[in-house]
């Protein structure tokens, strides 16, 4: 498994670069304790915004920050060499989860890198220079940053949108995680990534918020890894990381005081 740190994106995947001084976000942090016993081995790396001197969104100068995104994915790919070279890990049966930064370059990663035969992207954006379906981003962009400032990081970023490779995942398969109420990620936006994505692909929706902070969008994704890499079963042991049984037919637990439980909202639309 491969992770990718980030201040809101995280990613876990069989395959990644060396790993540095990691700060494992909540996406990676809730993931990684089921799938280790469940057999998967996680390695994580620093995102850009987390590397000394480390690059972010910078519309006056998109060539070095479009630079710093390529060297991201060359990292993750040299991670695959690092994780297939170690005795203990099947390199045929590689996976990746990247959440919103590392969703929208796990689109780029999926359609160059051919020995990860899962892809898990929550949240991320299709395409980096036209934002204009997210209204809110899009008046700060406008407010921040010149006409021709926007036209040229446009156009930086045009060869590498993450539109442009997701398609050429197949034969792997792409799980798509979307959020209801997503501040960055508008239905417009995800369903641009998701046509542009071939078969075998999924999408779920959830009822919750950018940081996937939903039981059932973790459960998901790790039952989704436990198919395509053959691992064994994730939903014992996420469980009992929630501190929940299994009963006949049900799972079950305790609600607060004066609240009922109520099943989880989960589908593939909007």
């Amino acid at each position: 498994m491969l992770a990718v740190n980030n201040w809101d994106a995280c990613g876990l995947a069989n395959s990644d670069n060396p790993p540095s001084k990691t700060r494992p976000g909540p996406t990676a942090g809730q993931a990684r304790p089921a799938l280790a016993r469940a057999g998967a081995e996680s390695l994580l790396i620093d995102g850009v915004f987390n590397r000394p001197g480390g690059a972010g969104d910078d519309f006056a100068h998109p060539e070095k920050e479009k630079q710093a995104y390529i060297q991201l994915v060359t990292d993750i790919r040299r991670g695959v060499d690092v994780l297939r070279a170690r005795p203990e890990v099947d390199g045929q049966r590689l996976g990746y989860v990247g959440h919103s930064y590392g969703a929208t370059w796990g689109g780029v990663l999926a359609g160059v890198e051919h020995r990860i035969r899962a892809h898990v992207l929550m949240g991320g954006l299709p395409q980096y220079g036209d934002l204009s379906d997210n209204q809110w981003m899009w008046q700060q962009v406008t407010k921040t940053y010149s006409k021709q400032q926007i036209e040229n990081y446009t156009q930086a970023y045009a060869p590498l949108e993450p539109k442009n490779f997701v398609g050429l995942a197949p034969p792997s398969a792409v799980m798509f995680q979307f959020a209801r109420y997503d501040r960055y990620i508008t239905p417009g936006l995800a369903r641009i990534y998701w046509e542009a994505a071939r078969e075998p692909k999924i999408q779920q929706w959830y009822d919750t918020s950018h940081e996937f902070n939903h039981p059932k969008a973790l459960l998901d994704r790790d039952q989704f890894l436990e198919t395509q890499l053959k691992l064994k079963p994730v939903l014992p042991l996420i469980l009992e990381q929630m501190g929940l049984r299994t009963g006949v037919g049900k799972v079950v637990g305790r609600a607060r005081s004066g609240q009922k439980q109520r099943p989880a909202k989960s589908d593939s639309h909007p």
